[in-house]
């Protein structure tokens, strides 16, 4: 069995290697690639795990990240273990590798997480989190890190999380495995499908607050009436998630029935290449700048005929509205919102 020393050095060769590989393997979004890891008696394994640097929170254009493992009485077993790589390199932890706690654990569940760290303006981010238990362990504690905004599950009003701005990519927070033991629910929820928009509110057609990953564990806080649409929280975002693709586990018989009215989301104009976009609804008026094919931009108005729309769009930095010609690209939306006529 591999103690800690085998375990930094493993991550310093994957380090390397990841640099190495840097032409063919693109950043990810968040903080994490593929990183999982097992929680056993005596220490954690890798199952195969890259953690990549993305986000500059020293001020040097590098990413520091701890690494912390704990017990169910918030004892900490192993780090923090404290590193910081160059941007857009990382660590690939190979399959098998071994860290092994720094002391024993004396309650389940066992917990550990990867955080990168507050700094340059940027608050701390946990980009990982993962429970397990050990059986030889007969005490259980109730230490359940980082669950922010908890609300009172016997008040619940239906307010939910900001949608995120047209244009921007939706968050994919973590969440935390076992949460149903962690916080003695008697029902939670488990998104099975690949990625899960949560929403503003019970429908498609509101604005979306987030994208969840597949097996992420949901603390249900409340339903629609035709229990089609669950209201539910993942670390501290709340919103909406289709019933359709989440299965329900334990009771969740006392989920309360709450409003389900959120942000309608945006209809958008997307062009199909790049072309400017113009003062008024013409071609004989001033192009202002020339706008990026598959960018979404947020309509708010047309002309009576529909083959002109007005954006609201960013333009050399600044937030400007003009026009598009409806020939020139596509219209997304739910069909919720009314378009006005403008021009």
């Amino acid at each position: 069995m591999l103690g800690k020393r085998t375990f930094r050095l493993g991550f310093i060769i994957g380090f390397m290697f990841l640099l190495w590989l840097g032409q063919v393997m693109p950043a990810a979004a968040a903080g994490t690639r593929g990183v999982s890891f097992s929680l056993g008696c005596t220490g954690f394994t890798s199952n195969g795990s890259i953690i990549q640097m993305n986000r500059d929170n020293t001020g040097r254009n590098q990413e520091s990240f701890t690494i912390t493992a704990y017990d169910g009485y918030g004892r900490v077993i192993y780090g923090p273990q404290t590193s910081s790589l160059v941007i857009g390199g990382g660590f690939v932890i190979p399959a098998g590798q071994f860290g092994q706690y720094s002391q024993a654990p004396t309650a389940n569940p066992l917990i550990i997480t990867v955080t990168s760290n507050g700094g340059n303006g940027l608050g701390e981010q946990i980009v990982y989190r993962r429970s397990g238990n050990c059986p030889l362990l007969t005490e259980e504690g109730d230490f359940a890190p980082q669950l922010v905004g908890l609300p009172d599950l016997n008040n619940i009003d239906g307010t939910t999380s900001p949608s995120v701005p047209v244009n921007q990519v939706p968050p994919t927070p973590p969440g935390l495995n076992g949460i149903a033991q962690f916080l003695d629910l008697p029902g939670y929820g488990i998104v099975n499908t690949s990625r899960l928009n949560m929403r503003t509110g019970a429908g498609v057609q509101y604005s979306r607050i987030a994208i969840l990953n597949g097996a992420t564990e949901l603390i249900i806080l409340g339903r629609n009436p035709a229990e089609t649409w669950w209201y539910v929280q993942v670390d501290d975002l709340r919103g909406w998630v289709s019933g359709e693709f989440i299965a329900l586990r334990g009771d969740v018989r006392g989920a309360h029935i709450v409003p389900g009215q959120g942000e309608l989301e945006p209809a958008r104009f997307v062009y199909y290449n790049d072309y400017p976009l113009y003062t008024g609804p013409t071609t004989l008026a001033s192009a202002t700048c020339n706008l990026t094919r598959t960018v979404e931009n947020e309509i708010v108005g047309r002309t009576n005929g529909s083959d002109w729309y007005q954006v609201r769009t960013v333009c050399n930095g600044a937030s400007v509205t003009g026009w598009v010609q409806a020939s020139l690209g596509a219209v997304r939306t739910s069909g919720a919102v009314r378009i006005p006529i403008t021009g």
